[in-house]
């Protein structure tokens, strides 16, 4: 059991719309790139990638080795992602990609019972380099 682990969640904004405007080989090359970039940023940022789905992408830190600084690691991940991806650009139109991300900051009490302890929104609008960072307090959930 861990006493405390970060989670960051991330995926395209208008993901689908994107894929239905370019060839599937177009889709595999974009992702790639992409999480060519992330999991160069999940190794500088020692965080533990879980899982990518289609364009979903899930890291997490305080898991599976216990992190004091779990929180800071996945807020860095976060944030250098924001950066890296004005790189990257949606083949149909030539504009930035956009990522939607969302960081858990939970507490595990036991096996079936999760305590989120606040969640981190981050906007990223790379067209007037507005970044706007959101915190949602939570009450306790069952997973």
């Amino acid at each position: 059991m861990f006493d405390c682990v970060s989670v960051l969640f991330s995926d395209v904004v208008t993901f689908t719309e994107i894929c239905s405007r370019i060839t599937p080989m177009e889709v595999v090359s974009m992702l790639n790139a992409m999480y060519s970039i992330f999991d160069t940023l999940t190794e500088r940022n020692g965080v533990y990638k879980v899982e990518t789905i289609g364009d979903a992408y899930m890291v997490v830190s305080g898991a599976p080795e216990k992190e004091p600084n779990h929180a800071e690691k996945v807020c860095d991940m976060a944030l250098d992602m924001v950066d890296a991806i004005q790189d990257l650009k949606d083949p149909s139109t030539a504009s930035h990609l956009q990522l939607s991300l969302d960081l858990s900051f939970v507490m595990r009490i036991n096996m079936s019972y999760v305590w989120p302890i606040e969640r981190l929104c981050v906007i990223n609008c790379p067209s007037s380099g507005l970044r706007v960072l959101k915190v949602l307090r939570d009450e306790m959930f069952i997973p």
